[in-house]
């Protein structure tokens, strides 16, 4: 499925080339870069998602350390050595995922999940499972992004630099948030089908104490923000501090969304993650749309807010109908 949509999205975007580079001010003869580096992230994410699930996690730490490591030299090298510029990044980072193509196939044929013989029912299912979400990660990609087009075409090249630095700030909170979901998930499953009621009151009490450790994590970030700002960055960019809150905001909402995303994946609702994602994404630009000129950059925050809220009651109402959870039970007696 990975080779069959790289190959349809790099006919895509040869056919389209011009207008994209023009759209994202990017070469027209780099816009195969990204194509060959999602190719290998998605070898490296199956990779480690299996190791993850297979509860290996000295070899998930090992994969993930060495290709952060191996990343990090190749950008030095071709940057810092070369002289590359942007372009040295880019190509380390496509080295890099190229390099982990045949480690990730080699892990995976360690895991004995990666078999010479066909399974047509295996393919179906992998089909009717993750054809779905292609949508979904479309949508996602297109609320991280969309937002960035619309400041530099409103607003300009120097304000999307500031709001470039305060998303940087509050990616800090979205590192917990997937740090968190990585190793919930993997504990998660397992549980929801034992389906014992002990179990499940559980799993809602964790999932309280994860929303609530977000907004208070967000709260503080918040606070410190501000000094941190004025102290390691450009008097340019103090307007950042004003973003930073409402970007977290939207990273909690995100974290939770995400959070009841994972009783869909449990359930194979993957097509419902996909609708609440793509609903989401075109909130999201209609929003942005009116409040960048009305907020400026704060409206491309606020835009994200209304997204991610829209997404997480999505989410939330049908992960309930999908997995019968006793959210309105966390104090019953079992």
């Amino acid at each position: 499925l990975s080779t069959i949509s790289t190959l349809l999205v790099f006919g895509i975007i040869t056919i389209f080339s011009g207008t994209l580079s023009e759209l994202f001010s990017f070469p027209k003869s780099w816009l195969w870069a990204p194509i060959i580096a999602s190719f290998g992230q998605t070898y490296l994410a199956v990779s480690l998602g299996l190791l993850q699930m297979n509860n290996k996690p000295i070899s998930y730490g090992l994969t993930r350390i060495g290709h952060s490591l191996l990343l990090a030299a190749l950008t030095v090298y071709f940057v810092l050595y070369l002289d590359w510029n942007w372009e040295g990044a880019v190509f380390g980072h496509v080295l890099a995922m190229t390099f982990f193509i045949p480690a990730a196939l080699y892990v995976l044929s360690l895991t004995k999940y990666i078999k010479l013989n066909v399974s047509y029912d295996y393919a179906l299912q992998a089909i009717k499972y993750g054809a779905p979400l292609i949508p979904h990660v479309i949508g996602t990609v297109v609320i991280t992004m969309i937002d960035r087009i619309f400041i530099s075409h409103f607003i300009g090249m120097e304000a999307l630099g500031i709001y470039g630095s305060g998303y940087q700030i509050s990616l800090i909170l979205f590192l917990l948030i997937t740090s968190f979901n990585q190793a919930f998930t993997p504990w998660l499953f397992p549980r929801i089908k034992a389906g014992k009621e002990k179990t499940k009151l559980k799993i809602v009490k964790v999932t309280y104490a994860y929303f609530v450790i977000l907004m208070v994590f967000a709260i503080l970030l918040s606070l410190i923000s501000a000094p941190f700002v004025r102290i390691y960055l450009d008097e340019s960019y103090f307007a950042a501090t004003e973003v930073i809150p409402w970007l977290l905001c939207s990273f909690v909402l995100h974290g939770m969304y995400i959070m009841f995303g994972n009783f869909l994946y449990y359930s194979k609702s993957t097509g419902i993650l996909s609708i609440a994602t793509l609903i989401a994404a075109i909130t999201n630009i209609f929003l942005n749309w009116i409040l960048i000129p009305l907020n400026g950059i704060i409206g491309a925050a606020q835009a994200s807010i209304f997204a991610f809220f829209f997404a997480f009651i999505f989410t939330w109402y049908f992960s309930t109908k999908k997995v019968k959870m006793p959210w309105f039970s966390i104090y019953k007696r079992v």
